[in-house]
């Protein structure tokens, strides 16, 4: 086994040595979260940590204001709230399209 062997992003000593000691494992960063969440599929529904599905409805993860409560309920509620994430940067992609999804299903429920 070749203990010279870059991994790409992961830079981490302990990290690498992980994917050296069990070579079946993905190697790329990508790979391995994916390889990951099809072992154990992640509580939430997307990559800023901000909804997890409960009983079939998106709801609030880990935020003061709305936590626990339902995405589609707090967009009917009190829409500035979804609106005002959706214009921050710092929130990826993903979780965006989640609350345009919920915006929209609301709007065609009124």
């Amino acid at each position: 086994m070749k203990t010279s062997t870059t991994y790409g992003p992961c830079s981490d000593g302990a990290a690498q040595s992980q994917l050296q000691r069990y070579e079946d494992l993905p190697t790329r960063s990508e790979e391995l979260a994916a390889f990951c969440n099809e072992l154990r599929p992640s509580m939430f529904v997307d990559a800023g940590f901000w909804f997890q599905s409960r009983n079939g409805e998106i709801v609030f993860a880990k935020r003061k204001k709305h936590n626990g409560k339902c995405l589609q309920a707090v967009a009917a509620e009190d829409p500035s709230y979804p609106k005002w994430i959706l214009g921050l940067d710092e929130v990826p992609a993903d979780s965006k399209e989640v609350i345009q999804t919920a915006l929209g299903q609301s709007a065609n429920a009124q």
